[in-house]
Formats: C-alpha cells, structure tokens, sequence
C-alpha cells in the first residue's frame, strides 16, 4: 500500500541492509547511517500499514509488516508502555469516551453541513499544526446506545457472539441509513436462522488486542490475548460452542494467538473454535436463510485480513446470493487506513486506494452498496471513494428480511 508514497517491502529490507552496512563504516558512513535512520521512520516504520499481504506476494513468505512492529516497539518508552498498559485495564472506559467523542462530532458535523464541517477541519489542522489529519466527513458517528439482549444461554447457544470494539465504538457513516447497529443486524439474521446465541461475560473490557500489535506493544497485546482467552473459555462452555466475530482483522488476530499465547491460556486458546464473520454467514447462516437477490450491483472490499485467510471468494459468494449483480474489483488492495494509519497518515489510505478507487467510480449501473468487514476499512474506502461501505452483515440481513 505505501509503494507509490514512501517505500515497498522490499525497499524496507534493501534500506535496513544498508544502514546496518554503513554503521560498520568510517565516520562519514556512519553519519550518513543516522540520517537514513531518521528518515527511515516516517518512510518505512511509520507508513508501513503491517497488514502482512507483502507475505501473500514474497516467495518465501516474508512480512515485513513484523519487522515494522518490532521496530515500533523498540521505539516505546516507558511513559508510553505504561499508558498502553493502563488502557489495556480500562478499556471499558475508553471505547466509552471515544464513543462520547465521536458522537459529538457527528452532531457538530450535522449542524453544519458537511462543506462548513470541512472547512472547520482545514482550519483547525492548519492552526494546531497537522492535529487530526484524517479527521473528515466519512468518520463515523458514536455507536448505537447497548448492546441488544441476546436469547439462549450457556446450555443452549449454539453460538457466541464478539461484537468487536470498532462494532462497539463506531455507529454509521454518512450516507448510511441503518437503523440497527451491526450487532441488531446480525442478531435479526441469527433469529431468522434459528440460530440461539449469546455475548461473552464482561464485553467492554475484551478486545483481541490487534490496536497494540500493530503500534508495538507486545506485552500489552499478550495480556488482551490472555484475557480474551480466558472470557471465552467460559462463555464457549470450555470451547464446546463456536466463536464468531463481525471484524475479520480481529478474527484474523484471533485465530494467531498460538504466537503469542504460552501455558494454560494455549492451551485453552487451542480448545476454541473461532470464525470470522464471512465464513460463518457462508458456511453456517446462509444455508438456513430465506434469501432475495437485491436488484443491481453491490460492491464488496476484502479486508487484508480476509485475502490472508483466504476467504475473498466466500465474500463475494455471499453478495452474490444476496443481489442480482456482486463484484470485487480487480484493484482492489489494502485500503491503507490500518487501524490508525489512516487517521495519522491519510496520504497513505490516499495513495493505496487509488486505482482501485478510480475502478470503483467508474462504475456503471444500479449501485446498491458497498460493503465489507472491518469498520476502519469500511471508514478508508469511503474516503477514497466517496460512497459510504457497510458491513456484509447488513447485506444479508436486508436480503433476508420477511416479505
């Protein structure tokens, strides 16, 4: 995704190699060492989205992305690794805040109109500096008030539902309409499938840890992991019930604990049955659903997460047995946003998505939607694109309503 802004994985390595070769020089290369150095950070560490499809590309199945995260990590003082730390042990209370702060900015958004809106940000980024630099009109409003009541119980669920913390935080985008938040939509879709299901105990303390792996906090991420874990183990009745969560970089995560996880929590993380939410709406929901195809076309993005697990034809799949017409585009990529990067860095998402946005604009034809599986992703292709991206969820669960 940063080929064309910064540097491509291999430019990484090449860069790496070269600053470890000139710091065994004489004094002039050893300068010429520390001025790569720093502009290594903003070139390589900084604009790396370590989304890992570099893998998906090497022959020998390299992730530079790992490397970034190590590197990040070796940049963290002990200030900052004691904040990871303290948001990690009151993560309740920042998905509240931030869900406080991102309603708030939508009513501001609101009552002015989306063009006053961005003329607001433009001054407010070139007064404090670069503040908020991928604040714009396609971020998301806070997230619907609770989470539904859910049916069944620990005897009788067939499934456990994580709704994600971005699920949790993040409400609609401009453009989208939903009544339901992702969870209401896919519980409505469960109910119609005859499928009881049920919430892990404590949910606004879980997370699956991915927001400190990707900026390079390990111990912290090890600890989410640890606690995710052990949440589930209770609530899948010690791994009898499957897992499922709607965010596929979460899932993606979920399903790696085995590199992190040691001692009881592995072997209690190798007891669980995880799915994403795309294989569990192909494999598991869809089969029982009553199903109309949408008139017209319908847009989905893959998630670097979804292209790793390999799930990118079940994706599409699914619209298709949801809309007349589905299609991926043949551009299509990392979205660049990566969690964060694409709020610190929106030159990035900008640059990563440009052929395939140009692909998607060009579109001809009955548009009905553009969806797909993460809500940071979801926030980048709008962006790029200018049309607002959903979860698949509510695909499915339109397609499948009652006549």
């Amino acid at each position: 995704p940063s080929g064309d802004l910064t540097t491509s994985p291999r430019r990484r390595i090449v860069i790496r190699r070269e600053i470890a070769r000139l710091r065994q020089g004489d004094a002039f290369e050893k300068r010429m060492a520390c001025e790569l150095d720093r502009a290594y950070q903003y070139a390589a560490i900084d604009t790396c989205a370590t989304d890992g499809l570099c893998s998906t590309a090497c022959p020998v199945d390299i992730d530079t992305g790992k490397l970034m995260k190590y590197f990040r990590s070796t940049k963290h003082t002990d200030r900052e690794k004691l904040l990871a730390d303290w948001c990690a042990d009151h993560f309740g209370l920042i998905t509240h805040g931030l869900r406080f702060v991102l309603t708030a900015a939508e009513q501001i958004r609101n009552a002015a109109g989306g063009e006053r809106w961005d003329r607001w940000l433009a001054g407010i980024r070139k007064a404090t500096d670069g503040f908020l630099p991928g604040w714009n009109r396609y971020m998301p409003g806070g997230a619907f008030s609770g989470i539904p009541e859910t049916s069944g119980s620990a005897a009788d669920s067939d499934v456990i539902f994580f709704p994600s913390c971005l699920s949790r935080t993040m409400g609609n985008l401009p453009g989208e309409v939903h009544s339901l938040s992702t969870s209401e939509a896919f519980f409505a879709v469960l109910d119609r499938a005859g499928i009881p299901y049920r919430l892990p105990g404590n949910l606004n303390k879980l997370c699956c840890g991915t927001p400190w792996s990707s900026k390079g906090f390990p111990d912290t991420f090890r600890k989410m992991a640890e606690r995710m874990t052990a949440a589930l183990w209770t609530a899948t009745d010690q791994g009898r019930i499957p897992v499922v969560t709607d965010t596929s970089p979460c899932s993606y995560t979920m399903l790696h604990y085995d590199e992190i996880l040691t001692g009881e929590s592995l072997r209690r993380w190798r007891a669980l049955q995880i799915y994403d939410i795309i294989e569990y709406l192909h494999d598991a929901i869809l089969p029982k659903l009553t199903l109309r195809q949408i008139p017209g076309i319908v847009v989905c993005h893959p998630t670097c997460s979804t292209v790793k697990m390999e799930q990118s034809a079940m994706l599409l799949s699914i619209a298709q047995q949801c809309s007349e017409q589905a299609v991926i585009p043949q551009n299509h990529g990392c979205c660049g946003f990566a969690g964060d990067r694409g709020l610190l860095y929106p030159e990035l998402t900008e640059s990563a998505t440009r052929m395939q946005a140009e692909e998607i604009r060009a579109l001809r034809g009955n548009i009905k939607g553009y969806y797909s599986t993460s809500r940071t992703c979801e926030v980048g292709m709008s962006s790029a694109t200018d049309r607002p991206y959903s979860s698949i969820i509510y695909l499915v669960e339109r397609a499948s309503r009652p006549v």
